[in-house]
C-alpha cells in the first residue's frame, strides 16, 4: 500500500513539476510563427537567423527582460531583408525563398508577463519615437 502511495505520489509531483517548467524560447516561436504562416529560422548569408519570417514582418521572440536584443535585432533582421530585396533584379527575386513584394516591418515578440509589459514595452515605445521603421511589439505571455 505505501509503495502505491509512493508511486502516486511521484506520479504527481513529475507532472507537476513538468507544468510548471518553463518553456524556452523556441517553443513559443514555433507556436507563433506557426500561426502566422511564416518561415521559422530563416537563416541569412552572415549566419543570423530570423526567428520568423512572413510576407510582411522580420520577427525576433524574446522573453520581455531581453527588450532591447529583441528590438535590435528585429530592426536588423527586417533591414537586411529590405536591403536584399532593393538590391536584385527582377529574376533574382523570383529565386528567393521569401518575397519581396513588401517591405518588412520589424517585429519583436516579448515572451512575458503583463507585469513585465509594462515595464519593458515603454522602453521599446520611446527608440520608436526617432524611427522611420517603427517597430511592432507583440505580447506572448507565459
Amino acid at each position: 500500500m505505501e509503495k502505491i502511495i509512493l508511486t502516486s505520489l511521484l506520479i504527481f509531483y513529475s507532472f507537476t513539476f513538468q507544468a510548471n517548467a518553463k518553456k524556452k524560447e523556441r517553443y513559443y516561436q514555433d507556436i507563433h510563427c506557426d500561426n502566422l504562416g511564416g518561415k521559422t529560422e530563416y537563416k541569412l548569408e552572415d549566419k543570423t537567423r530570423i526567428d520568423c519570417l512572413t510576407d510582411t514582418k522580420a520577427i525576433e521572440h524574446d522573453f520581455a527582460p531581453k527588450w532591447a536584443e529583441c528590438a535590435g535585432q528585429a530592426i536588423y533582421y527586417a533591414e537586411k531583408i529590405n536591403i536584399i530585396c532593393d538590391n536584385l533584379s527582377d529574376n533574382e527575386k523570383k529565386q528567393l525563398l521569401f518575397s519581396c513584394e513588401y517591405k518588412r516591418k520589424p517585429v519583436c515578440a516579448l515572451i512575458g508577463t503583463e507585469k513585465q509589459f509594462k515595464r519593458y514595452i515603454p522602453r521599446i515605445e520611446i527608440i520608436n519615437k526617432n524611427l522611420i521603421n517603427k517597430i511592432e511589439v507583440i505580447k506572448i505571455y507565459q
